[in-house]
């Protein structure tokens, strides 16, 4: 029997999984060397699945003036200036429910600015598989800064702060 779960309004069929990703939103201070992202499949395991992913923020962008960022915004990170853009596929076979890592570099530029954000999603799950979690909000901080800003979570794990060098776990 397939297992199924109410989201809203709807009954949705979680047989073959749903696909999460572990942490909606964080904060990660521009030193860190990365942040590390955790798909989970869960709810089911029967048959093989895969899902696209990929992190994206502006391809060209003038964070002062706001000229060419996504949305016409300021504060939105530009990929191969403040992160690396990553996609690619991650699979899982017929009951395997092990959790996949996908790693975003980040870049430490010498520009003082504002935080910026960057985004990492999921999408197209084939399989039968269901995206539950698929879109997390990313702000890199400056690098000089110690503290999160009030209000945001920091993401867990090591590296973090100014110049450190670690991967951050979410």
């Amino acid at each position: 029997d397939g297992v199924i779960r109410r989201l809203s309004s709807q009954s949705v069929d979680l047989t073959h999984g749903g696909l999460s990703l572990e942490t909606v939103s964080g904060w990660i201070p521009e030193g860190s060397a990365a942040v590390r992202l955790t798909v989970r499949r869960t709810g089911g395991t029967v048959g093989a699945v895969s899902v696209n992913y990929r992190a994206y923020g502006a391809s060209t962008c003038d964070s002062q003036t706001g000229v060419g960022c996504l949305d016409g915004t300021r504060g939105i990170a530009v990929a191969g200036q403040d992160f690396i853009a990553t996609s690619g596929r991650l699979d899982w076979s017929n009951g395997d429910a092990t959790d996949r890592e996908i790693t975003v570099q980040i870049l430490d530029d010498t520009s003082s600015e504002s935080p910026e954000k960057f985004y990492f999603q999921l999408e197209s799950a084939t399989g039968g598989a269901v995206i539950l979690a698929g879109r997390t909000e990313i702000t890199i901080d400056e690098s000089d800064r110690s503290a999160p800003p009030p209000g945001a979570g920091p993401a867990s794990g090591s590296g973090g702060g100014s110049g450190g060098g670690g991967a951050i776990n979410w």
